[in-house]
């Protein structure tokens, strides 16, 4: 997964102190098994999923199969 790193110096003038701050920033990582989503189906009558397409087309990216594959588990389980 890509991963975005951010980093800051603060320098002092004058001063012996400097400063580094190093910021590490990953995607979001949805993980929601079937159980889950029935519970907050039950509860709020909706869930909302990050699920990625390819671009034009209805195929399903490798990122969002395990979503998917949930989804399948809690049709199956409630039809």
């Amino acid at each position: 997964m890509n991963k975005e790193v951010w980093a800051e110096v603060i320098t002092r003038p004058g001063g012996p102190q400097n400063e580094l701050y190093v910021v590490e920033r990953e995607g979001m990582q949805q993980v929601i098994t079937a159980d889950a989503m029935a519970t907050a189906i039950d509860r709020d009558g909706f869930i909302a999923l990050d699920i990625h397409f390819a671009t034009g087309k209805a195929d399903v990216l490798p990122e969002s199969k395990a979503t998917g594959d949930q989804v399948v588990t809690l049709l199956k389980k409630r039809p």
